[in-house]
């Protein structure tokens, strides 16, 4: 059963994360990213904690250039202070932040990719619980 699930969600993955090169959109700007956008470095981590540690992978095809946006939701009370998106290798693809961030309890991000390439990273935000009474 476990196997019938994973192979129907990487069917799922792969089929939304594929595109057309034509169809993708531009990169959101963002300051903060600098001229290197293959790695993500948004906020400043101080004292916050590690509220989640993600990995995504899409595997290289030919001919085939990916797009996929990725949420992250945390509870309510959660305040994002920090991003971090790594890759373990050298990448063709871009990762930016389209929604959310910092100061809030959600963001999503895009990952582009050129024809013929995928990508692999790690996603780490960190924050702070503000619980309101």
């Amino acid at each position: 059963m476990k196997d019938v699930l994973l192979i129907a969600l990487l069917a799922v993955t792969l089929g939304c994360a594929t595109a057309d090169s034509r169809d993708l959109p531009e990169p959101a700007a963002s300051g903060s990213r600098g001229t290197d956008r293959s790695q993500l470095a948004i906020g400043e981590i101080g004292s916050s904690r590690i509220l989640s540690s993600t990995t995504h992978r899409v595997p290289s095809e030919n001919g085939i250039a990916h797009t996929q946006d990725v949420l992250i939701r945390l509870v309510e009370y959660a305040n994002i202070t920090a991003i971090r998106g790594t890759t373990s290798f050298l990448s063709a693809a871009e990762i930016f932040l389209l929604e959310g961030g910092l100061g809030h309890n959600y963001v999503k991000l895009g990952f582009i990719t050129e024809k013929g390439f995928g990508y692999n990273y790690a996603i780490t935000v960190y924050g702070d619980m503000v619980c309101k009474e």
